[in-house]
């Protein structure tokens, strides 16, 4: 018998059949087996598949556990190695805090930055999925790295400017008064009591530098400025001597915040004694930082007219040719009341908020928060499409357009395409021009209701200044901040009462600034609807760990 025929014999065993040998005749009576070898066969077939696939599941099963509890271990590990990264910068940062208040100086804002780098890891923490969670968490870790080596660098500013720094500014404004009071004629009425209170300044000034404890000295320090700036400026005007506050100013500005100062145009209108008294207002930390350096002079905008504007970037501001212009600002204690503060000086304080903003990331980490604006960064295909489905749902629900065409036109007018309005014409012709060519599809009169809704994309473009009114599409209002540059914010969050200027509404960054700007301005507290992540860096606002005001 060949192994061929012991196998079969095998199989017939195993199923309890007689089948014939391959070759032979079939055996009687084998008939009604035969009939039933199908279902047998079939039947061993799926005890066979079960049994394998049983112990495939059993297999796969132990080995995505494994697996599981092997990603789950090396996930847990690379957070715990993160978060000891994270903790030994924040130990850091804790040091330097320590560092700024024993230098007698304002630390708020370094204790706001901490707490909110502590919020944001713990949250951290619980990003869902391994791979964010670990992205999220290493993130933050390095963020902490850096602003720890921020602050150290920060503190070492900070601590020359409160003693050397302010010393130095307080001499040469002590010499500015003397060379002015020295210029005066001897029958100017002025003269002797300027004379008298720079002696008695002279004495503040050395009973000041006998002090040993740079804390105290530092406090003291700050009224001696006071004094000196006062005498100094009453000296200057009795001299009607502007010359001389620019030149002593300058100084001040050099000595005691290290700012360097560019004016490659010779422009008279510095106003530098404002820029001063600006700086004076705010925490010393909020002047003497890495994102706060320079300060250059640009009289001329980029259409060669004179530029009343400012500007922040790279660490400096850039201020325009103010004479005595005023901007309007809201007061929201008192709706419909309006403020006007003198243009040159909130500018700067504008301008400096963008670089507080810039230095501790304020707006960066909160500006999704229904108290922030609510901000979320768009682009222009994001808005077209929320710019669609609303129209779609109003509007134009009636109207059949291809949805790619609608698109095409809606990003067109969004980006100003055949759009820009020209120079002289009014607004009564601007709106019967239609922005874009009619499809040949489209009735008339399907063609005015989507022109209309082409006029509102157009709307919110930057050249026609959005912001200064808010524009409802389903809880939020999209328009282009700058050039290429799309925001949205909550809707619901703009009011009266946390309104100080429409141009806060332009993007999260202007958002801040103008509040900031707002509050130091007007020594006074940012209103109650501004979170207090923002309201922790303005005028007023509490230290994140001791519940103080940071304002000295």
């Amino acid at each position: 018998m060949s192994d061929h025929q012991a196998k079969f014999i095998w199989v017939n065993a195993v199923l309890d059949i007689d089948l014939p040998l391959p070759g032979t005749a079939p055996a009687e009576g084998g008939g009604e087996k035969r009939e039933n070898l199908g279902d047998r066969l079939r039947g061993l077939k799926k005890a066979v598949t079960d049994g394998v696939s049983s112990v495939v599941d059993t297999v796969v099963s132990g080995v995505k556990a494994v697996k599981d509890t092997i990603v789950t271990a090396v996930t847990d590990a690379m957070v715990n190695k993160e978060t000891a990264k994270f903790d030994t910068a924040m130990k850091r940062l804790d040091e330097e805090i320590k560092n700024v208040t024993a230098a007698g100086l304002d630390a708020g804002h370094y204790q706001a930055q901490a707490k909110d780098l502590r919020d944001q890891f713990e949250a951290a923490k619980k990003v869902a999925g391994n791979a964010d969670r670990i992205v999220a968490v290493s993130t933050l870790a390095q963020l902490a790295k850096q602003q720890a080596a921020q602050a150290a660098a920060d503190v070492q500013r900070l601590s020359h400017s409160a003693v050397e720094g302010v010393t130095a500014a307080v001499k040469g404004m002590r010499d500015g008064a003397k060379e002015a009071i020295d210029a005066l004629a001897e029958t100017v009425k002025e003269k002797p009591e300027l004379a008298k209170r720079l002696g008695d300044l002279d004495k503040l000034i050395a009973e000041t530098g006998k002090l040993t404890d740079r804390a105290a000295q530092a406090k003291k320090l700050k009224q001696v400025n006071v004094e000196a700036e006062s005498l100094f400026r009453d000296a200057a005007k009795a001299g009607n001597d502007d010359a001389i506050v620019q030149k002593v100013y300058a100084k001040a500005l050099k000595d005691r915040y290290g700012i360097e100062i560019s004016n490659p145009a010779g422009m008279a209108n510095t106003h530098l004694e404002q820029v001063y008294e600006m700086f004076d207002k705010v925490p010393e930390a909020d002047v003497v930082q890495g994102r706060m350096k320079k300060l250059t002079y640009q009289p001329l905008d980029d259409k060669g007219e004179k530029n009343t504007g400012a500007a922040y970037g790279g660490a400096e501001i850039f201020m325009g040719d103010y004479g005595k212009e005023t901007w309007t600002y809201l007061d929201p204690d008192n709706p419909g009341k309006e403020i006007k503060p003198n243009g040159f000086s909130i500018s700067t304080l504008h301008e400096l908020g963008h670089s507080v903003d810039d230095r501790f990331g304020v707006m960066r980490s909160n500006q999704g928060k229904k108290g922030a604006g609510g901000w979320n960064e768009e682009n222009r295909e994001k808005v077209a499409a929320a710019l669609i489905k609303h129209f779609k749902a109003g509007d134009g629900k009636a109207i059949a357009m291809d949805a790619a065409a609608l698109d095409d036109m809606a990003q067109k007018a969004l980006s100003g395409a055949k759009t820009k309005r020209p120079d002289g014409m009014s607004d009564e012709d601007w709106a019967k021009q239609p922005k874009q060519d009619k499809p040949a599809t489209l009735s008339a009169k399907d063609w005015k209701v989507i022109d209309k809704f082409l006029d509102y994309c157009v709307s919110r473009g930057s050249s026609e200044w959005p912001w200064g009114k808010v524009s409802d599409i389903d809880g939020r209002s999209y328009h282009e901040a700058y050039d290429n540059e799309w925001v949205s914010y909550d809707a619901t969050s703009r009011s009266a009462s946390n309104t100080v200027r429409d141009y806060q509404w332009r993007a999260p960054a202007e958002y801040f600034a103008e509040l900031y700007a707002f509050t130091y301005m007007q020594s006074k507290p940012p209103p109650g609807g501004v979170d207090a992540s923002l309201a922790a860096y303005m005028f007023g606002g509490k230290s994140a760990s001791e519940g103080a005001p940071a304002k000295k």
